[in-house]
């Protein structure tokens, strides 16, 4: 039959979190050594930086193409006064 209360280390292990003079005991890593460990790990990262960097370019060359259209469209209408009857 299993006890009816719970023993010393289990109650010890649920409320130590909870004490203010609880430390942990993990050591902080630094950001650069856990990311180049990650990298090792997951090669898919990778290509997926890739593919944001591709993605970038897209961007910038569709945004180059919008602003390119708009100056053309610009210049066939004529500029137009922001308070002007042809507003």
């Amino acid at each position: 039959m299993p006890p009816l209360f719970p023993t010393q280390t289990t109650l010890q292990e649920i409320f130590a979190t909870q004490s203010p003079f609880y430390q942990r005991s993990v050591r902080p890593q630094s950001p650069e050594l856990s990311r180049n460990s990650q990298k090792d790990l997951f090669p898919a990262w990778s290509a997926i930086d890739d593919v944001k960097s591709k993605a970038g370019q897209l961007s910038d060359e569709a945004q180059r193409e919008i602003h390119k259209a708009s100056a053309a469209a610009q210049a066939k209408a004529g500029h137009i006064e922001l308070y002007s009857p042809k507003y």
